[in-house]
């Protein structure tokens, strides 16, 4: 069964920050978890630019840790009752600060926003946590659509899109989806994409054998809430223009970080994570189900 018993949030008082927290509230509501907020002191350039990182307060002067402190006790005070919430300060590289809280607050996920790709110099503190993570990890966009609502709010089910190339990381994300569809309305979409860099497309016989394997590693209590898609192609691009055409108001897939802070290698999960435009749950291959 899953738990989730502590969401940690980086805040950064911007739209998107606005956008993360609602998500986390819809979390916290549905699994009774406590809500952790978190804000960086420290200014870093806007290659390496998480949400918390680029709101305008951080454009001039470093803010003082009292004007941080009074917004974080009004964003404290603005969350619904129900919610048991607390709020933290570091000040200092970003990716260490959020691995240290993430362990000290036993973490079981973690929401948080992004402005965009990594540059030839500098990898993206995105992608630094990510990979690094221990706990899946969420992540919203700028001018993505989705995660406007929590699903149990909506009178629809909605789509999940969930890629599989039979990787531990994909099968991780599977577990993690199911557990989420046994709470929530969601109706999983399964994709597996054959990369066709120049080879043939699989033949009708092999298509329907890969499709009746996809079928078969999903629960018997989720079936009839599953479709199973196949492609072929750059699987980066695959995933993008399935994840429009079912709508997906989430995607759910595996992390390939490669060890603790390293810079990813140029992998789907590093271009899902830039790309998308819904949001995007990483799951870390060793993630299990409490």
């Amino acid at each position: 069964m899953l738990e989730i018993r502590t969401v940690l949030c980086p805040v950064d008082f911007s739209p998107l920050g606005e956008r993360e927290v609602d998500l986390a509230v819809g979390v916290c509501r549905q699994f009774g978890a406590r809500l952790v907020l978190h804000h960086n002191l420290d200014a870093v350039s806007v290659g390496l630019s998480m949400g918390w990182m680029w709101n305008q307060v951080h454009a001039g002067e470093k803010p003082t840790e009292a004007m941080v402190e009074a917004r974080l006790k009004e964003l404290l005070a603005s969350l619904p009752e129900e919610v048991s919430a607390e709020a933290r300060l570091s000040d200092g590289p970003v990716p260490a600060a959020l691995h240290y809280l993430q362990e000290q607050v036993a973490a079981d996920l973690v929401i948080l926003g992004t402005h965009g790709a990594s540059s030839e110099d500098h990898t993206s503190v995105a992608e630094r946590i990510v990979g690094d993570a221990r706990c899946p990890v969420v992540v919203l966009h700028d001018g993505e659509h989705g995660a406007t609502s929590w699903p149990a709010d909506r009178p629809e089910r909605c789509p999940v899109l969930v890629p599989i190339d039979w990787s531990d990381g994909a099968m991780a994300a599977l577990r993690l989806a199911c557990e989420l569809a046994r709470r929530l309305p969601l109706e999983l979409h399964l994709l597996h994409v054959t990369p066709s860099r120049g080879a043939a497309v699989p033949a009708a016989a092999d298509q329907a054998a890969e499709k009746i394997r996809l079928a078969g590693v999903v629960p018997d209590d989720l079936r009839e809430r599953c479709v199973v898609h196949l492609a072929a192609g750059d699987p980066d691009d695959e995933i993008v223009a399935a994840s429009a055409r079912v709508g997906a108001f989430w995607i759910v897939m595996g992390a390939h970080g490669k060890g603790l802070l390293r810079r990813f290698t140029h992998d789907t999960a590093k271009a899902l994570l830039h790309r998308a435009s819904c949001p995007v749950w990483f799951v870390p291959a060793t993630w299990k189900v409490a």
